[in-house]
């Protein structure tokens, strides 16, 4: 199981009384298991991302955020600022292994 860790310090000795937030002992630095994360201060719930990030892997050819916003009862800036941010992080990784020769992908 990976440990947690300060995000400031990187240190491991976290008072985690709290189940919402985590304290670093040594620099006092206040975080949450979300920050640095997509869902790090969105007001929409995470059962709602969850399903959206389950609906956009699961379709082939995307969904229209304002499919999104219907399902999910959010507004469609809301749903469109939900599905930029996936794109965005997914864009940001980096490929873990490199396919060479002739692809196929159906």
């Amino acid at each position: 199981m990976k440990e947690n860790k300060c995000i400031r310090c990187f240190s491991f000795n976290l008072n985690t009384s709290d189940l919402k937030r985590m304290r670093c002992l040594k620099c006092n630095q206040t975080f949450s298991i979300l920050t640095g994360t997509i869902f790090s201060r969105s007001q929409t719930s995470l059962t709602s991302w969850f399903y959206l990030i389950f609906r956009w892997i699961n379709t082939k050819h995307g969904i229209p955020s304002t499919d999104i916003a219907k399902e999910l009862g959010v507004t469609l800036k809301t749903a469109w600022r939900m599905t930029h941010k996936i794109r965005t992080r997914i864009a940001k990784q980096k490929p873990q292994f490199i396919v060479e020769g002739t692809v196929q992908i159906d």
